[in-house]
């Protein structure tokens, strides 16, 4: 009799499953409860699970299809192998952008940076719902992404959470685009233009890891082979974006082999593909993408970043400059293609960052160069010769001129030339252009590469 006791209150096979019936009608309902645990024990939690450190920085997304040379997953320096993980996880920011007067932003959601488990709740109970939630390790912050509510503007949601949740800590999910332009065919002058010679295998053999912020880069039509190229996607998707335009700055910067070599041929490329097509064509990111490719970069010991990407002031974006300033990295940004009454591009006009405008081969202002007080040197931006595969391209664009003053910036890192003094450097030997000193077309004048590699 004693053996059967324990079985005495059992409940019956009817009861049994009417209970498993109860626990699997609820568990949904108990899952915003079980985030909200999630997130309160460990602040640090990436909460949408995107596997940032999954072994992922070594791969590529099997590339663009095009070529059939980069299934290189884990062949980049540091990579541990097996394509992009975040990207199966990652949620991608719709491509409906809507207009504000002057900047575009990302339809329908808003940004809610550093908010604690409260604040969230309280966002929620205004009718928002989470997209995606996401701690960048590196700058120590958290951000949210918000749908906003039916019938409700996303400048209205802004100003309601900024007034009634946390003033200060929401901003739009603003669009960036691409700092190029169509090439006008001018004759190639640029590496003469700034005494960049043309091989520098004996004078300028730098090795130092540059990033990029950009679309998607091809090892092939780049010409950065794959033991020195390490990708990641941003955007959502397990292929990478359009490589047309990363695959060239990826060559004026690292590219080897066809018909000519970068600027850095020896140096190792972490390359973030951020980019995302529209349904009209139109390549697009967003302040989202752009903030966690800087924390990728940053945590992967970049010296510097080339960001060829242009758009309007952001919170979460600025927060990023701000953190690679204080973690040591470079940041050098397109001073934008708006024309000179266009307002200052981002991330170019943060004080954190190193803004290059273009100029043509007779040290000519390019006519489409966004202007201001932000702008710090001038670069080759027109008609630049950049070696992609089959004979090579022209391209224009303050998109170009970037990677020249990149270029230098590393050359200068690896001459242990302080954070400090980078900068000063550069400067130290511009040919002055414009107004005497700094001035808001030129900034302190035309660069000129750095003695080791004249």
């Amino acid at each position: 009799m004693s053996d059967a006791m324990p079985y005495r209150n059992a409940p019956s096979l009817g009861g049994r499953i009417l209970t498993l019936y109860l626990l699997l009608a609820i568990t949904p309902a108990l899952a915003p409860l079980s985030w909200f645990v999630a997130s309160e024990a460990a602040p640090g939690i990436a909460w949408a699970q995107d596997g940032d450190d999954g072994g992922d920085d070594g791969g590529d997304d099997g590339d663009d299809g095009d070529d059939g040379d980069d299934g290189d997953a884990g062949a980049g320096a540091g990579g541990a192998g097996g394509g992009d993980a975040s990207s199966d996880s990652t949620p991608p920011v719709s491509m409906a952008v809507v207009p504000l007067g002057g900047a575009d932003a990302v339809q329908a959601e808003v940004l809610g940076i550093a908010l604690n488990r409260s604040q969230i709740h309280q966002v929620l109970q205004r009718g928002f719902s989470i997209i995606r939630s996401a701690s960048l390790s590196q700058s120590d912050i958290s951000y949210t992404r918000f749908a906003t509510p039916a019938g409700l503007s996303v400048a209205q949601a802004v100003a309601l959470l900024d007034a009634e949740v946390a003033p200060g800590r929401f901003d739009f999910n603003h669009v960036y685009r691409l700092a190029q332009a169509p090439c006008n065919g001018q004759h190639c002058a640029d590496r003469q233009l700034i005494a960049w010679p043309q091989d520098q295998t004996e004078r300028c053999q730098i090795r130092v890891r540059v990033g990029m912020i950009d679309t998607g880069v091809s090892s092939q039509r780049s010409g950065v082979p794959s033991e020195r190229l390490t990708r990641r996607s941003f955007h959502g998707g397990k292929k990478p974006s359009d490589t047309d335009h990363g695959s060239a700055v990826a060559a004026l910067l690292a590219g080897q082999g066809h018909g000519g070599s970068g600027l850095l041929p020896h140096s190792e490329l972490l390359a973030a593909d951020v980019f995302f097509s529209r349904s009209d064509g139109t390549l697009v990111t967003s302040a989202a993408a752009m903030a966690e490719a800087m924390d990728w970069l940053i945590a992967r010991s970049v010296r510097v970043i080339n960001i060829s990407v242009s758009g309007p002031d952001n919170l979460l974006l600025k927060r990023s400059l701000e953190t690679a300033a204080r973690k040591g990295v470079v940041v050098v940004a397109s001073a934008g293609n708006d024309g000179p009454h266009a307002r200052p591009a981002f991330p170019a006009a943060y004080p954190q960052a190193i803004a290059v405008t273009a100029v043509d081969a007779r040290r000519r202002l390019y006519a489409k160069a966004s202007r201001g007080a932000y702008i710090t040197l001038a670069a080759p931006g027109v008609s630049v010769f950049v070696p992609t595969d089959g004979k090579g391209s022209y391209r224009t664009g303050t998109s170009f001129a970037a990677p020249f003053v990149t270029a230098s910036v590393a050359v200068l890192l690896s001459q242990d030339t302080p954070l400090a003094g980078i900068e000063t450097a550069l400067q130290s030997s511009v040919v002055d252009l414009g107004a005497k000193g700094r001035d808001p077309l030129f900034g302190w004048g035309l660069l000129r590469a750095p003695a080791k590699c004249r």
